[in-house]
């Protein structure tokens, strides 16, 4: 088995491609090193343990390790999900890493959710507010176990109102609501 250690900016996936060359062997990556989340983003530093004889592309990790080009794929505060890392020696052995950021890095990180969230009525409501509904697009609304149609419902982005067109909700009734937000880090 030999070490490998992460840098900033990797995700498990890059330190698997780093070291087997193949994802293959992500499940075992995983084991040899206790880790029981995959979604767990390596500190700089953190040493892995692999076993060298299951190299799936040696190809792979021979360039590599030749071209000393380390691909840092987790997203970081700058907005960047990609990042070429290029290591290189200072006196004594000692290696330093190089970022070479893609364009624009300076955009922040943006992505797109789909969330659900359900409402009991107190009864007689025509109108609704959902706060975690600012911003959101509505993608289905479900009534007694009924979808809404779209000129049943008015929704306002900005505040999170619904408002349910020629109908009040029932006591303790149940309103399902599927939406889509987006997420700016």
């Amino acid at each position: 088995m030999l070490a490998y250690k992460a840098i900033y900016g990797q995700s498990l996936f890059d330190v698997c491609l780093n070291t087997y060359g193949t994802f293959d062997y992500l499940a075992k990556l995983l084991i040899d090193n206790n880790i029981e989340n995959i979604d767990i983003t390596p500190y700089s530093g953190q040493i892995f343990n692999w076993d060298e004889m299951l190299v799936a592309d040696q190809q792979v990790n021979i360039t590599s390790q030749n071209s000393k080009i380390i691909y840092a794929t987790s997203v970081i505060k700058n907005g960047s999900v990609l990042s070429v890392v290029e290591l290189q020696s200072q006196g004594g052995g000692i290696s330093t890493p190089n970022y070479y950021q893609p364009p624009n890095s300076t955009i922040i990180a943006k992505y797109q959710i789909t969330l659900e969230t359900e409402y009991v009525s107190e009864g007689g409501e025509t109108e609704i507010i959902i706060s975690d509904l600012i911003g959101a697009s509505i993608i289905q609304i479900t009534r007694e176990t009924q979808p809404l149609k779209i000129n049943e419902f008015l929704f306002n982005i900005n505040n999170g109102q619904i408002t349910f067109i020629d109908s009040t909700l029932n006591e303790y009734e149940t309103i399902y609501i599927i939406y889509s937000k987006m997420i700016i880090e």
